[in-house]
């Protein structure tokens, strides 16, 4: 069994009795994957270091999954009638019932390794450190790796360098962690919120881990990056037949709809680097599709979805900041919740 230390620094064996232990909430969110959330919770079953519990929310349009998931006693199912492309509402849904001191989270293509959450847990050994994260290997998409130590880096444009894959000899600081290998202590939701609805799910990239994170990060905490924690990624194929690939009209203008939002919202629209936004990465686009790939045609689709995802990523900003400046002035008025609360 592995050691562990909890919040507080003392050590807890992997053989101690359940209250001598860090209790773990897992999450795994799936749709429409029965054959994967097997694989998935048979993987994570077979951890030394066992979580509280486990929770599934299921999105599916059948029942092959609850049948799936009904088979396993220890794991406890959620259904989330038209829960289609609402990643950020399942996990809400599944952490407002959560009973863990820690809250974990992986998809349903993500298979952990032994030791996973051992050594995720292991790396909450100060009350600053708001979560933690793991490597991740993916074993479809293409890897993008990076032989420098930087990982989970996130910049005032929207740009981010990911490098999960990488293993490293020491747990690093990092401004984010991925979103099918991270975890978060429960009262950072409780002070920080939950995640952000407003994220279009119809990309792999909603930013709406990177934007959580932000705000973890804002309210003071550390994140944390422990290699030794990995799971192994199958990037199973979406269920809407949409490429992975940016160089897709449909996902460029779900990226670019939600790092403009993400942008905005977190560094604000003068904090933002707005030129590069909106301006120079729309160059360098056009650029890559008219003199690299040769492909005239894609590339103004893509362009038109590029701007076009700015445009409405902006006006959901102002959305936002108007349904704020109305609960503000109802809570003002006394017939309102506190807006800190919301």
């Amino acid at each position: 069994m592995q050691n562990c230390s909890n919040a507080l620094g003392t050590s807890i064996e992997g053989g101690d009795t359940l209250e001598e232990r860090v209790l773990v909430s897992v999450i795994i969110v799936t749709r429409n994957r029965p054959r994967l959330i097997q694989q998935c919770l048979d993987h994570l079953l077979r951890q030394d270091y066992e979580p509280l519990e486990t929770i599934v929310v299921d999105a599916s349009s059948d029942q092959q999954t609850e049948e799936i998931v009904t088979q396993y006693p220890a794991v406890r199912y959620i259904y989330l009638p038209n829960g289609k492309n609402k990643m950020t509402q399942s996990r809400n849904l599944a952490i407002a019932t959560a009973k863990g001191e820690i809250i974990a989270f992986i998809d349903d293509d993500s298979m952990v390794r032994e030791g996973w959450l051992a050594h995720l847990v292991s790396s909450y050994n100060a009350e600053d450190i708001g979560g933690v994260g793991g490597r991740v290997i993916d074993e479809i998409e293409v890897q993008y790796q990076l032989a420098a130590p930087i990982v989970g880096r996130v910049f005032p444009d929207g740009r981010v360098i990911d490098n999960f894959a990488l293993e490293l000899n020491e747990v690093i600081e990092v401004d984010r962690l991925r979103g099918c290998n991270m975890s978060f202590r429960k009262q950072v939701f409780q002070r920080v919120g939950m995640f952000d609805n407003r994220y279009d799910a119809t990309a792999h990239s909603t930013f709406e881990d990177v934007d959580f994170c932000t705000r973890v990060k804002k309210n003071g905490y550390r994140l944390l990056f422990n290699s030794q924690a990995v799971v192994d990624h199958l990037a199973a194929p979406r269920e809407d037949g949409l490429p992975r690939s940016v160089a897709h009209p449909c996902v460029m203008f779900s990226i670019y709809r939600n790092r403009t939002y993400f942008v905005l919202v977190n560094f604000g629209w003068i904090g933002a680097h707005l030129p590069r936004l909106f301006f120079l990465d729309t160059v360098e686009l056009l650029y890559r599709f008219l003199f690299l790939y040769h492909s005239p045609v894609r590339g103004l689709l893509c362009l038109v979805a590029n701007v076009w995802g700015k445009i409405i990523g902006a006006i959901a900003v102002l959305q936002k900041q108007l349904a704020e400046k109305k609960r503000r002035q109802k809570w003002y008025r006394g017939d309102g919740n506190d807006p800190r609360s919301v």
